[in-house]
Order: structure tokens, then C-alpha cells, then sequence
């Protein structure tokens, strides 16, 4: 079951306990991944309970907060299952700093930042823009599309750009409510559609003029970005707090959520001109992330 497509909750039980039983009488290390999971959280303390002695290793993509207030509500009780699982873990892994500091702060551990990597094809692509924006993920109110639309129209009207705004993701109910405010701000292009096959994607992806995060809260932001500057394609709205994650790549402006969308869109057009001039930034592979995984989270 999956409520509101966001949180996961096991549904046959029984046939899942039976599969972690195995899992904890054969393997030596188990890798758990997003406490905002409800499967994910079970299935390890489930996995404690039936005497696993191997090396537990957790990934949290912890974001501090629920997203809506009915889920921030439930993380208070929450958090008390994310502290049984995080205490009994061997190693916690975060995929950025602010991420390790969120650890940190709400559960009193230390933590490994691991960024993530791209797959090695990507390394390869060049980057080559066609007038629009790019944003993909899921649509939830606090990823702030509807801001960015905003920020796209004036880029076309102050700017002289002539940009189309392509939104690839899902996240009912607030996808009919985003695609209501997009109507109400002519005359810019848009549309949304789902989620794209990997090949497709990463096509798409490489001829945006920029690819847009303005989200409030992450872990990390969605592999999107991190192929971004793999490709070279100007990443150009991350927002801080999480976005200074990046503060050491090129072709990438973090900005402020307190900003005015004027601001941002003055601060973007000049970044556009500038961004071509910079090399591309400097993004692991998966191959080196997972060789670093072995030497430091599962020995």
C-alpha cells in the first residue's frame, strides 16, 4: 500500500517477515534505505528481532520533517522507531553533509556523508540547449514548480528568453492543483507528464537550457541535479539549505527561498551567461561510490 504515493506500508506481512527470517540467517550485511519509509523502518527492526548478527547499515535520506502537516504531525511518533533502528545500526550513511547535520541534531549520531554517483554513459553526453527548463521529480507542493513557472515567465519576459517549462513526475492530489495555477499564469508553454524511461530521460535532460530544483526540504537532491552536472547542464535553481551541498560545483547557482522570484530570475539570467564559460563539474560514478560503500560502510 502506498498512501498518498509517499509512504510505503507492507500489506503481506507474513510472506515479508518470512523473506527478512532468510535474509537474517544468511547474509552478513544489509544495506536499509529512507526512514521516511514505513516498509523500510519495519523490515529492519524486524530483521533485529529475528536475531540478525551481521553488519546493519542505514541510509536514511533524512529530511527533518514531514512535508504536509498531517505528515509532520505523524513524525513525532515516528521518530521513536527511526531512533530504535538508527541506535542499533553499525553504520548510518548520508548521501550529503547537511543531511549527517540533521542526524546529528535529531537523533545525537554521527554519520557518513557518501554523495551519490552517475552511471558512467552519462560522463559521455554533452550538453546541447534547446529553449527550455527542466524540472523532474515528484510534484508536491513543497518542490515550488508553481514558483518556478513564475521565475520562468520572467526570464521570458525581462530576460528575452523564449523558454518552455517540461515537468516530468507524479505526486497526486497536488498535480491537478499544480496544473490549475500553471493555467493562470499565461502566456508561458508548459506541460507535465510522468515519469520517463531512463534513456529518454537522460536525453531530455541533456538539451534543457537549465535544469530547475527549488524544493524546501531534501536529503539530497534527486539524482536529476547530480546528472546535471554530470552533463554540464546548468542546474541553475537549488535552493538553500540543502543546496549548499554544492557549493563546490561549477555551472550551479544556489539560492535563497527568501529571494523574490524577480531576484532570482536577475540572478539566473546573468548566471546563464556565465555558466557556458565553466567547466563541467566533477560527479563520481557509481563504480567509484560503490567502492568506497565496501572500504567504508560494509567492513
Amino acid at each position: 500500500m502506498e498512501p498518498g504515493s509517499a509512504y510505503h506500508v507492507p500489506k503481506r506481512r507474513n510472506a515479508l517477515q518470512e523473506f527478512l527470517k532468510k535474509i537474517a540467517e544468511t547474509y552478513d550485511v544489509v544495506h536499509i534505505h529512507n526512514v521516511h519509509s514505513i516498509i523500510s523502518v519495519w523490515s529492519g527492526l524486524q530483521l533485529l528481532n529475528k536475531g540478525f548478527s551481521g553488519r546493519l547499515v542505514v541510509t536514511p535520506y533524512y529530511h527533518g520533517a514531514g512535508h504536509t502537516p498531517v505528515r509532520n504531525l505523524l513524525w513525532k511518533p515516528w521518530r521513536y522507531y527511526v531512533r530504535r533502528l538508527l541506535n542499533s545500526s553499525h553504520a548510518i550513511h548520508t548521501v550529503s553533509k547537511k543531511e549527517a547535520e540533521l542526524i546529528r541534531r535529531d537523533f545525537r549520531r554521527e554519520a557518513i556523508p557518501i554523495e551519490n554517483g552517475v552511471e558512467e554513459q552519462i560522463q559521455a553526453l554533452k550538453w546541447d540547449p534547446q529553449p527550455y527548463v527542466m524540472y523532474s521529480g515528484r510534484i508536491e507542493k513543497y518542490k515550488n514548480v508553481h514558483r518556478l513557472a513564475k521565475i520562468v515567465k520572467l526570464l521570458n519576459d525581462k530576460g528575452g528568453y523564449y523558454l518552455e517549462l517540461r515537468i516530468y513526475g507524479n505526486g497526486p492530489p497536488y498535480k491537478k492543483k499544480l496544473e490549475k495555477e500553471l493555467r493562470e499564469i499565461p502566456p508561458i508553454k508548459w506541460y507535465i507528464q510522468d515519469f520517463q524511461p531512463y534513456e529518454s530521460y537522460i536525453k531530455t535532460l541533456s538539451k534543457a537550457t537549465l535544469f530547475a530544483l527549488i524544493s524546501e526540504k531534501e536529503s539530497y537532491p534527486p539524482q536529476s541535479v547530480n546528472e546535471a552536472n554530470a552533463i554540464g547542464v546548468p542546474p541553475t535553481l537549488i535552493a538553500k539549505p540543502w543546496g549548499t551541498n554544492f557549493n563546490d560545483r561549477t555551472r550551479t547557482l544556489i539560492i535563497n527561498l527568501n529571494e523574490t522570484n524577480e531576484e532570482i530570475a536577475e540572478k539566473t539570467t546573468k548566471f546563464l551567461k556565465e555558466a557556458p564559460q565553466q567547466p563541467k563539474s566533477q560527479v563520481p560514478t557509481w563504480t567509484q561510490v560503490v567502492n568506497k560503500y565496501i572500504k567504508v560502510l560494509y567492513t
